[in-house]
């Protein structure tokens, strides 16, 4: 626990008043307290402050008069409104650096003291950049205290909103550009995270760390102390959170909202580890004070950030790493420090963005150059002297350590080969704080060099530089390595003349043509898009630099016209066997001919005229010739050779038999060039019109029959099939077409028919279409079926085809059918009773009862006019006619009486809420009326009732009407009874105890059955506790929590209102809810001004508060047990 450190002015005599840092207010002491007495608290509490420099442990002040209890979660650094006084200050400041010793008790490595900045750990090992993240907590947070004041919610959204005007987007641009100035001084990157489309991050707990949707730096914004004063405090890594006073005109836009972006940038730095430094000399960001008059981070607080995570081009530690300064001209010059300008005002002065960071750093870089250069090398140091001294451990700012940043390292630099390894030269020969120069060293060979910087001797902080590398040329006059070529090409192709030259550069080049300068031909290459007849000619180049000048040999262009088809060749006809020829005259010089067939080469075919002799089937087709030359080439239009062939008979008629009235056809397929005509000649003689490939006889005739053949003839010749010869045929005739006929189903029929033709006849019965029996002239039925029924005809087959009778119908007589049954009965004794019959083809009825006839019963329908008990049975009906009977369905005849009650409803209860039911079982029953109370209840016409839910009102007498056509019965009368649950009539209420006394919690409840109870804490059983009231007796500080109590009975459950129990802490003197060195100033009121004095300013139990011995009354023999409290801890 931290002990409050006070400076209490005690006067021992009547009318003497002591200043309450804490309250501000001047009270007067007690009338009734001795002078020994208060002689007494003064050497007590001399005693108390005496134990401050044993704990090491400091109070905290904010605004110059508000105190409050320490954090213990870590260590901060905050920022102070610029008029804030010195004490505000020094108290703030010594209560975070109480802190800070506390930590560095456990780790004594972290913090350098003695060294022109003051850092702690970072977030990353020394000298290492790192990537962080950062978000803004959203509205609502609970953020606990963290420089004394009471922990609150943030409310950085509704806050900035209003401040801003609504303009959201401006107010978290200007906390992004501090992050941004940070990571364009150092190794440091930040990216901003949000939970999802929010603005604020995933509202985890305070302290929880980071993740994907929440920051490792988060931002919040509570009441502090509000406005100037505090203006912010933050927490060193790896906790970095940065809390706002909401109290601040944070909306001030001068410079582009400087006052905010530089208290942002200063609580950073604490985030990221940095300490603040004295004295306040206006000249660091890290100043105690908020400094508006320059932007961002200066030269001592980017070194700091240097040391702790490098400086921008972190890490080049290695060739293989080495950063690129790119190519490196002759005469340029690449610089390379420069700080990027912040968003107002300059750059610090003095500062660099490149630093040795003291963690045995080198830097590498690397430069290219494409020839040979002379190069220097310059590292300068950049620094300069100033006042950096430490914060005292009171908060004060010490002053007089005058350091010198330029002089902490001595530099040195190398020049490397393009290996990365090979060191060309080096420069190591002035003291610290002077550069080193590597003066006109010669690259001879182009490539990619290294230059490394280091320090000749250890670290012990970061040391900042700039680097330049300057390049001169060792001038060489131009010489051609490769002559331009000379070109034969054609006019409208492109040409390229190009010549290949080394030299120092610049080189300048110039084409000329017949020694004429060519304009705008000044590149190392020379192209003619479209080369004309005015482009023949001598072509160079002249090459020039500073040292001289070269022309290159003569390259001659010359120009070629490409071919032209004068006269085309012409298609030609052939028969095979004769001769032909294809001919092309063309233009152009150089000629070479190529004949093609269909497309491709022929072998040979290489002058004007294609011979074609002795033709052939396989040459026909389509010919062209390609003309050519160096220019091009020019492709004849397609001619085609048809060759004819004379007529070949390709297949021959065949011999054809056919019937009388049918029809044959003689075909003939022949070959040979088109067009051919075709003659059919029958007994060698021609057939008028007969001239197609097809000779069609129908229909056929007996005087069609004989030898055909067919003459075929073309422009070569003519060839004769071979003889075809015709057969006609007798036709199949019916002479005795089929009869109709009729019989019964069961019986027999038959069919038969009588017919001539050629060959051996055949005979294929059919019904309806469909193929019946066998191959015989006769068809037989036995025994017929009622499917049999239908249209008979005979389809006859002879070697002439087919011939179908006429129909002969077969008729069908069957025995009745029923098409519908009689059907059951049950009547009551006394009512009448009557079946019936439907049946088809029916000429005869006879009714059974129990298979027996009854007499007399020969209708289609039976009555029996007035039923008794002897008239049930089974009854069914033989109906007939002259093909047979059948009996239809048998039907019941039962006699009913009224129904019958087995099984009567059971009285039931139910809770409120709950369902409840009753049911009846019965004989003979068809109907079902429910009752309650002997009221029908609508709709209760089942053997069971249902109530899903019942009420009070349901209670009662439930019976049932039960019916049937032939009367009813009631059942016996069951009760429902209907149960409460609990209600509570009496909620606990809330109490505070004071430490070591009683306290009691009450409650009160009804239901039906009784209800028990059930004491809880925090929502867990407290065993034993089931009456009406809980006492705790005594009452510690332990028993604080949130009570309630559940109260049950078989129809349920009820929680009880929550009561919360605050317990009075013995010497609690200030009320705050902790014992605390913050309770000194409240107890010293209550010991010499009394009860009422004490009660003007605190709340609590005035007794509870200061009663420590716990005798009943608030006196001096209080002091000694409430200093055990302060001291040890130990409140017995």
């Amino acid at each position: 626990m931290h002990v409050r450190v006070m400076l209490l002015a005690l006067i021992a005599a009547a009318g003497a008043v002591v200043l309450n840092s804490g309250s501000g207010r001047a009270v007067s002491p007690s009338p009734t307290l001795s002078t020994p007495a208060a002689a007494e608290v003064v050497a007590r509490l001399t005693a108390l402050r005496s134990d401050r420099a044993a704990l090491g442990l400091f109070g905290k002040a904010q605004r110059g008069e508000k105190m409050a209890s320490a954090c213990i979660d870590g260590f901060r650094g905050a920022c102070f409104a610029p008029g804030t006084s010195e004490e505000v200050i020094q108290q703030v400041s010594a209560f975070l650096i109480s802190q800070w010793e506390l930590q560095q008790a456990h780790n004594p490595a972290a913090r350098e003291d003695g060294i022109a900045y003051f850092v702690t750990s970072g977030w990353s090992s020394q000298g290492t950049p790192i990537a962080l993240t950062w978000s803004l907590v959203p509205d609502g947070l609970f953020i606990p205290s963290g420089v004394g004041e009471p922990g609150a919610s943030s409310t950085l959204f509704n806050s900035m909103d209003l401040k801003f005007g609504g303009n959201r987007a401006l107010w978290i641009q200007r906390i992004g550009q501090s992050f941004d100035r940070w990571a364009a001084v150092s190794g440091l990157s930040f990216t901003r995270v949000t939970n999802g489309t929010d603005d604020w991050d995933d509202g985890a707990s305070w302290g929880s760390g980071n993740s994907a949707q929440r920051g490792h730096i988060r931002i919040a914004s509570k009441v502090i102390d509000g406005s100037n004063g505090t203006l912010a405090y933050a927490d060193f890594p790896s906790g970095g959170d940065i809390v706002l006073d909401s109290g601040e005109n944070w909306q001030s836009s001068s410079n582009s909202h400087r006052f905010l972006r530089n208290v942002m940038m200063h609580e950073l730095g604490h985030s990221l580890g940095m300490f603040h430094v004295c004295p306040l000399a206006n000249t660091r960001l890290m100043e105690p004070l908020l400094i508006t008059s320059f932007d961002g981070p200066r030269h001592d607080d980017i070194r700091a950030a240097h040391r702790l995570y490098g400086d921008d081009d972190e890490s080049n530690d290695t060739s293989g790493t080495a950063t690129d300064l790119g190519t490196l001209a002759a005469g340029g010059t690449i610089n390379r420090g420069t700080l990027p300008n912040p968003l107002t005002g300059s750059n610090p002065a003095n500062s660099s963005s490149l630093s040795l960071d003291a963690q045995a750093d080198v830097d590498f870089y690397k430069f290219a150059i494409t020839g040979s250069r002379t190069v220097s090398v310059t590292v300068t140091p950049v620094g300069q002297t100033y006042d950096n001294s430490q914060q005292n451990g009171n908060g004060s700012c010490s002053s007089g350590n005058q350091i010198n940043s330029q002089s902490f390292g001595n530099l040195a630099i190398q020049l490397r080969d393009t290996n990365g390894s090979t060191v060309l030269a080096s420069a190591d020969v002035n003291p610290a704080g002077s550069g080193e120069t590597i003066s006109s060293f010669t690259l001879t060979a182009a490539g990619t060099y290294f230059v490394r910087v280091f320090t000749a001797s250890a670290l012990t902080q970061s040391q900042m530089y700039t680097l330049s590398v300057t390049a001169t040329a060792t001038c060489v006059q131009p010489s051609i390595t490769s002559q331009p070529d000379s070109e034969t090409l054609c006019v409208g192709s492109p040409v390229t003349f190009s010549v290949t030259a080394t030299g120092t550069e610049p080189l300048s080049y110039q084409w000329r043509k017949g020694g004429v300068d060519i304009g705008g031909a000044t590149s190392s290459s020379h192209t003619i898009p479209s080369v004309a007849a005015g482009d023949v000619g001598n072509y160079t180049v002249f090459i020039s630099n500073a040292c001289g000048n070269t022309t290159s040999a003569v390259a001659t262009l010359s120009v070629q016209n490409p071919p032209g088809i004068v006269t085309q060749p012409s298609s030609a006809i052939a028969c095979v066997g004769a001769d032909s020829a294809f001919t092309v005259l063309a233009s152009g010089g150089g000629l070479e001919y190529q004949w093609r067939k269909a497309g491709i080469d022929i072998s040979g075919a290489n002058s004007a005229t294609l011979d074609k002799l002795n033709i052939q089937t396989a040459d026909a087709g389509s010919y062209d010739c390609v003309v050519s030359n160096s220019c091009g080439s020019i492709t004849t239009n397609s001619v085609n050779l048809t060759v004819r062939t004379p007529p070949v008979i390709v297949t021959h008629p065949s011999n054809e038999v056919g019937c009388v009235d049918d029809f044959v056809s003689l075909t003939v397929v022949a070959g040979g060039s088109t067009p051919r005509t075709f003659q059919w000649r029958k007994g060698g003689l021609p057939i008028g019109g007969a001239t197609d490939s097809i000779l069609d006889l129908v229909p056929l005739s007996a005087s069609d029959a004989g030898t055909y053949d067919c003459v075929v003839t073309n422009s070569c010749g003519s060839a004769i099939s071979n003889p075809a010869v015709v057969t006609v045929l007798a036709a199949t005739v019916i002479t005795d077409h089929p009869d109709p006929a009729s019989a019964c189903v069961g019986g027999m029929a038959s069919f038969s028919v009588s017919a001539t033709g050629q060959g051996t006849l055949s005979y294929q019965w059919k019904r309806n279409g469909t193929n019946v029996g066998t191959n015989s002239p006769t068809l037989t039925i036995n025994p017929v079926g009622a499917g049999d029924a239908g249209n008979y005809t005979c389809v006859v087959t002879g070697e002439c085809g087919p011939a179908t009778s006429n129909a002969a119908a077969l008729s069908i007589s069957s025995g009745p059918s029923i098409s519908e049954h009689p059907s059951n009965a049950t009547p009551c004794v006394g009512q009448p009773a009557a079946f019936s019959v439907t049946a088809s083809d029916a000429t005869g009825y006879q009714w059974r009862k129990n298979t027996n006839p009854i007499g007399g019963a020969n209708g289609p329908s039976y009555s029996i006019p007035s039923v008794v008990v002897g008239d049930a049975g089974s009854y069914d009906c033989v109906v007939s006619n002259a093909c047979g009977s059948v009996i239809s369905n048998a039907a019941s005849l039962t006699i009913s009486a009224g129904p019958s009650i087995s099984a009567h409803p059971g009285n039931a209860s139910a809770c409120s809420g709950q369902p409840a039911s009753f049911s009846v079982t019965a004989n003979d029953a068809t109907g079902y009326q429910w009752r309650k109370n002997t009221n029908p209840i609508g709709g209760a016409n089942g053997p069971s009732y249902s109530i899903p839910s019942v009420v009070a009102g349901d209670a009662g007498s439930y019976d049932c009407v039960v019916s049937n056509a032939c009367g009813s019965v009631t059942s016996n009368a069951a009760t429902l009874a209907v149960d409460a649950g609990p209600q509570i009539t009496l909620q606990p209420a809330s109490a505070t105890g004071c430490q070591n006394g009683p306290l009691m919690l009450t409650i009160a409840a009804t239901g039906v059955p009784a209800p028990t109870f059930q004491w809880r804490k925090g929502g867990v059983n407290i065993g034993g506790e089931n009456g009406t009231s809980l006492t705790i007796d005594p009452v510690s500080a332990a028993d604080a929590g949130s009570y309630d109590c559940v109260v049950s009975n078989a129809c349920g459950s009820v929680t009880s209102n929550a009561a919360t129990v605050n317990i009075q802490l013995k010497a609690d003197a200030n009320c705050d809810g902790v014992v605390n060195n913050f309770d000194i100033d409240a107890f010293v009121l209550a010991i010499v001004s009394g009860q009422a004095a004490w009660e003007a300013v605190y709340s609590c139990n005035y007794v509870c508060a200061n009663d420590v011995s716990r005798d009943g009354v608030v006196n001096n023999f209080d002091i000694d047990p409430f200093v055990q409290c302060i001291v040890s801890g130990d409140c017995p």
